[in-house]
């Protein structure tokens, strides 16, 4: 499945050295989604990459709805917009 108009794949601007990065890869791996990586170094890059995330972190999500800027809110977002298969567990206050 794929996000990005006419078929292409998701963008994800980071490093594979990032954390934050690979985990926002691993939800695009467990649902199955396309995605390509724009190789950045954290905290680096220019004007354009400021405007995409104004604190200059990675990862940054680039699809046809949204440019998303932190790992936590991007794998929500992936969560709601493709829930199956499920990364998070449907009654949370059921954890213990």
């Amino acid at each position: 499945m794929a996000m990005g108009p006419e078929g292409t794949p998701i963008r994800i601007i980071g490093s594979y050295l990032s954390s934050c990065v690979r985990k926002v890869l691993a939800v695009l791996e467990l649902k199955g989604l396309r995605y390509e990586i724009d190789p950045i170094v954290p905290f680096m890059g220019d004007d354009r990459f400021t405007s995409l995330s104004p604190l200059r972190r990675v990862p940054v999500l680039i699809d046809d709805r949204v440019t998303l800027a932190d790992s936590s809110v991007i794998c929500q977002y992936l969560e709601d917009r493709c829930p199956a298969p499920a990364v998070y567990p449907a009654d949370q206050q059921g954890i213990s």
